[in-house]
């Protein structure tokens, strides 16, 4: 069937496949088509679709060669054919409709196909067939607008243009030096092609772009696929940019150029005219980009044989006629023909041009660049588009204001980007206004252009006097109040965003974090100026919302400010420092003086008062300016209080991280703010205390500061906040340390005592959440014990210690232990145990024998009874501190016996993938042992029993990614310690019991490689790859390193070729890839620990391979 006739026949009507068609598959090249038609048809049966993929599968092998007997249904030159022309008997199959779904799924495997078979020798497509690619996909692929056509056109041509460069441009001929002709005579061929058309009836010219579009995106693939196969040999790229005798720039540049003469004759640029020469464009821009970056090696002078760029073809004048490439887009995005251009014409138009300078860094373009800039002011380049992009209803409008704003943003950043901000240029003070109307575009995603693009942050890099003075303070000045304004909440009655429809969170939280770290920049050039701006235009107005946007940008610059006036400078810039003391203090205080119409504000406003008061804490506090300001300090630490004992009281409190929540929570922020004034004060109070007399302001304002302490403390515990609660413990802990010695164990008690009041059934009956927050009140105390004991020869929370162990124990008694734990009952033995930890890690002098000994055996009951993480997480921290006394070695080695042997019996009564967290626990336990009481872990007497459940764990756990790295990160450890380094004492202790760890990996090494290696093939997530190659490098290592074992090469290699033998990989790994990891793998092992990260990457490979990240073909530069 010819392909005209074939054409015609492809827009009749669409036939249907019934229901249940009966599929028949016939070893003929029509059931190749068939199959294909089958998988795209939603009517095919889910059997029939089955049969189809395993025919596909199975026709899908390597090229054949014409002597292997296989036929011509597999050689390269055929495959072409049937896929440009499918035989006759296709006709009447399924696929005979206006749908080329089958046929891209064909084109897919055979770019596929082409990838894993075009370095073997006989695969040398000609360049005939490539011609033919490429003139019938134009031709088959391209529909006019409006003309009914296949919804997979586009795809189908896309995936030709991928197979004509993956022939064309090959590693396999680049590397012998024949690459550059064929890659040439793949752009040749489409240049002829466009060449040709261009000699067509003018009566065509409407349809011509369609078909002269494909071309040009061949070559665009082209310069895409030379780039990243060469993209480490200049050399050869060097050789197919210059092949033949330089010939490449001027094919090139002439068929560039003859696609602006046909666009001249067009007169319009409809949108398949614009999809044409963005391609154009694009295509040329790339292999543009190639070339100039070989003028950077030393290989040889290019100046005259490199493609030049668009920029540089206008400077030098190449025209035909009246019109250059960027004469063309100008016009086309100006005022001279904008009413001819559609917007997403525009969209595209200016999209390709920032491509264009993108790829055009050369300083020979400058006059190009300046003409385009200069267009900005004579003719309304890129203005007059985006003015009329305001206020359409057009849905693409944003699309086009985000273009021309991108490609405005690609302006500044070019060669005379620093003439543009100098305003030597015409035409830059528009272009400069209309990125500043961008920035204040209502539509989100244009206002975001200038920040994301990072164009006001890029300016202040100038120096002033390298600025036109329209870019100075006060321009910057007008822009930072546009920021603010833009992050305003702009809805008065603002209750959650849950409740908000007219603005989006995500967009307001991208908005604010992008002005951030503009007005960071800008307040390096403003200083106070922005302050009183942010002060008097913000934060004193009388709407919440706007009052609060300016608290935010304060804040924002708290740390900048803060660095600022703490310096100590030049009386330059004294008064600068001084007036921002003063306004910033006098903020504060204006804020704070009058607590009822502080707690009257709305939710949001009074968290940015702590928010406020957090970021100037420093300030707000100390001596900065020379003027005492505890009294504030004072003032302050009451009115948190004040305000956190009218605060409505929490029923539950989420422990989920969230910023934005956290910056809108009054309880959080009351937190942080305690926390931040009170370890301000402490600093300052520490110092100042030494020299300060009795009776004198800060004297006076301490011990303000300290008698609020309890009070402070006791309200934040009973507002039910677990993140405030601690951070007012911090906070509370930093200012007890600096107490004086005589009266810090008095004041400690009078700290700690109410907390622990607090959870006394007797006394109060606390929620469980409540408990939990308490509990965790104490550990951040706790946490701060040594601060809070220095310089103190009796330990100031020796009682109180006491009594906190004594509440644990009873806590741990009275608690309802199951293995069916609710999920507060579970989070309050959490807790406990928390604040257990914390005890041990910070004040382990002070336990006991006796004290450890209850505490692990209670431990140890709750862990029989309940199997729950936590409880082998506190048996973690107490091997941590006295795993390493000789008098435990005995008794830490019959615990892990002991915990072994239960949750092997737990495992079996059990699904062990619904045990993950358990097991994750369990493992990290063991490294503990392995890190801090090696002896106990080896001499244990259930070893074995833990190496094979560990082996068990890493194949149950199906890949669960916290459990499995725990399992292989301990083996790894265990079974590599020799690499590791320790001391030599814990080095000779596993030299003792080494013979343990070898017996382990003689009976359960074969295993364990299976596992590791089967997991990198498939069955493991890639976060894991690195953990499962470290721990096959520990095992081979561990057998190697093996001086009892007879022949432990030989077993080593003969454990590694039995699991790759393995009929599961054997389909998927060739003699070659088989070959490569054994030789590589022993010789990397060979030469020590030195290697071993080459040894990681070389399986890793594997993986990529295995999961068709990787060619065959780069796994053997190993063998380089």
């Amino acid at each position: 069937m010819s392909f005209i006739s074939r054409m015609a026949f492809r827009h009749q009507p669409a036939t249907s496949a019934p229901e249940n068609d009966e599929f028949v598959i016939r070893p003929t090249l029509g059931s190749v088509w068939n199959s294909a038609c089958a998988l795209s048809s939603p009517n095919t049966s889910p059997e029939n679709r089955l049969k189809a993929s395993l025919h596909l599968e199975e026709w899908d092998g390597p090229f054949s060669t014409p002597s292997d007997g296989v036929g011509e249904d597999l050689q390269w030159p055929f495959y072409v054919t049937f896929l440009l022309e499918p035989p006759a008997e296709a006709q009447n199959s399924l696929m005979i409709r206006n749908d080329d779904g089958p046929l891209l799924l064909l084109c897919q495997m055979l770019h596929a196909r082409i990838l894993r078979n075009r370095s073997t020798p006989w695969f040398t497509p000609r360049a005939s067939e490539v011609q033919r690619i490429i003139t019938v996909g134009a031709w088959k692929w391209t529909t006019p607008e409006g003309q009914e056509g296949s919804p997979h056109s586009a795809a189908v041509a896309a995936s030709l243009a991928r197979v004509a460069a993956a022939v064309a441009v090959r590693r396999d001929v680049l590397s012998e030096g024949a690459g550059a002709s064929a890659t040439y005579e793949l752009v040749e061929s489409s240049v002829r092609f466009q060449l040709t058309m261009s000699q067509q009836n003018d009566a065509d010219s409407q349809v011509m772009p369609l078909h002269r579009a494909f071309p040009w995106k061949v070559i665009e693939r082209a310069a895409s696929e030379l780039d990243a196969q060469t993209s480490t040999n200049s050399i050869v790229r060097k050789s197919v940019l210059l092949t033949p005798s330089g010939r490449m720039a001027d094919l090139l540049a002439r068929g560039l150029l003859e696609a602006l003469k046909f666009l001249s004759i067009c007169g319009t640029l409809a949108d398949p005219d614009q999809q044409f020469l963005c391609l154009a464009m694009k295509a040329y821009a790339k292999w543009s980009s190639l070339a100039y970056d070989l003028r950077h090696d030393d290989i040889t002078s290019l100046e005259h044989s490199v493609i030049p760029s668009i920029l540089h073809l206008h400077e030098a004048a190449v025209s035909l006629g009246h019109s250059t490439v960027l004469s063309v887009v100008v016009a086309k995005l100006s005022g001279l023909l904008v009413d001819d251009v559609p917007f997403r014409a525009s969209a595209s138009l200016a999209t390709s041009l920032s491509e264009v300078l993108a790829s055009s860094a050369s300083p020979l373009c400058q006059r190009a660049l300046v003409w385009l800039v200069e267009a900005v002011d004579t003719v309304g380049f890129l203005t007059s588009v985006y003015g009329k992009t305001v206020d359409s209803k057009n849905p693409v409008a944003e699309e086009v204001a985000v273009a021309l704003l991108k490609l405005a943003c690609r302006l500044l950043e070019s060669p005379v980007g620093s003439a543009i901000i100098a305003g030597r240029i015409k035409g830059w003070e528009p272009l400069i206004m209309m990125l500043s109307q961008g920035q204040t575009d209502p539509r989100h995603s244009v206002a975001l252009v200038p920040l994301t693009e990072g164009v006001w942050v890029d300016l202040q890099d100038y120096p002033l006097n390298e600025r036109h003075p329209q870019l100075h303070a006060e321009f910057f000045i007008g822009l930072a109040e546009e920021l603010v304004n833009g992050t305003l909440i702009r809805n008065a009655g603002f209750v959650s965003w849950d409740q908000e429809m007219d603005q989006d969170r995500e967009e307001w939280i991208e908005r604010r974090k992008l002005s951030a770290e503009v007005l960071i920049e800008s307040y390096y050039l403003l200083r106070y100026d922005l302050l009183d701006l942010l002060v008097q235009q913000f934060v004193m107005k009388e709407s919440w919302n706007r009052s609060e946007s300016g608290l935010w940008a304060l804040r924002a610059l708290s740390s900048a400010v803060v660095s600022w006036v703490s310096k100590k400078g030049s009386a330059t810039y004294a008064e600068d420092r001084a007036k921002t003391l003063s306004s910033i203090r006098h903020l504060a205080w204006t804020m704070t003086k009058d607590l009822i119409h502080a707690t009257a504000l709305h939710p949001r406003m009074l968290a940015a008062v702590a928010r406020f008061i957090a970021g100037y804490a420093p300030i707000l506090t100390g001596n900065m300016g020379g003027t005492d300001n505890s009294p504030q300090t004072a003032r302050l630490v009451t009115f948190l209080y004040e305000i956190l004992k009218k605060i409505p009281r929490l029923t539950t409190s989420s422990s989920t991280y969230d910023p934005e929540e956290d910056d809108a929570s009054v309880l959080r922020q009351i937190g942080f703010a305690a926390r931040a004034l009170l370890a301000s004060w402490a600093t300052y109070f520490e110092d100042a205390y030494r020299t300060a007399k009795p009776g004198s302001t800060i004297m006076v304002s301490g011990h303000v500061v300290i008698q609020s302490l309890p009070d402070i403390m006791v309200v934040s515990c009973q507002v039910g906040d677990a993140v405030a609660a601690a951070a007012v413990a911090e906070g509370v802990a930093r200012a007890l340390s600096v107490i004086p010695v005589k009266n810090r164990t008095a004041a400690a008690q009078s700290i700690f005592t109410p907390v622990l009041r607090g959870m006394d059934p007797r006394v109060y009956l606390p929620t469980p959440e409540g408990v939990r927050v308490h509990l965790g009140t104490l550990r951040n105390l706790v946490k701060f014990s040594d601060q809070i004991a220095e310089g103190m020869l009796d330990h100031p929370l020796e009682q109180i210690l006491g009594a906190i162990w004594g509440l644990c124990s009873d806590m741990l008694n009275r608690a309802q232990i199951s293995s069916n734990m609710e999920d507060d009952d579970l989070a309050t033995l959490q807790s406990i145990f928390g604040l257990q930890e914390q005890v041990v890690v910070t004040m382990p002098g002070w336990l006991q024998e006796k004290r450890i000994g209850n505490l692990i055996s209670a431990t140890v009951r709750v862990y029989d009874t309940a199997h729950c993480g936590c409880a082998l997480g506190m048996l973690g921290v107490t091997v941590e501190a006295f795993g390493g006394r000789e008098e435990m070695h005995v008794a830490y080695g019959q615990l892990l016996a002991h915990l072994t042997a239960s949750l092997c019996v737990y495992l079996k009564n059990n699904t062990l993938s619904n045990q993950t967290q358990l097991v994750q626990a369990f493992f990290e336990l063991c490294r503990k042992f392995f890190l801090f009481s090696p002896q106990s872990l080896l001499s244990c007497s259930e070893f074995s029993s833990l190496f094979t459940l560990a082996i068990t764990c890493l194949t149950d756990c199906q890949g669960e990614r916290d459990s499995t790295r725990a399992v292989l990160v301990f083996l790894s450890n265990l079974m590599g310690w020799r690499k590791l380094r320790i001391g030599e004492q814990t080095a000779s202790v596993f030299q003792n019991y080494n013979r343990n760890i070898s017996l382990c990996t003689q009976q359960h090494g074969v295993s364990l490689a299976q596992v590791c290696i089967f997991s990198l093939a498939g069955s493991s997530s890639q976060m894991l790859w690195p953990q499962h190659a470290d721990c096959l490098h520990s095992l081979l290592s561990e057998i190697l390193d093996d001086n009892d074992l007879p022949d432990r090469e030989m077993t080593c290699r003969a454990m590694v070729r039995h699991v790759l033998a393995d009929p599961a990989l054997k389909k998927d790994l060739s003699s070659d890839v088989v070959e490569v990891l054994m030789k590589t793998t022993f010789e990397l092992l060979q030469e020590g620990s030195s290697k071993k990260q080459k040894f990681k990457m070389l399986w890793t490979d594997f993986a990529k391979l295995c999961h068709g990240e990787m060619k065959t073909e780069d796994l053997l530069d190993y063998l380089i």
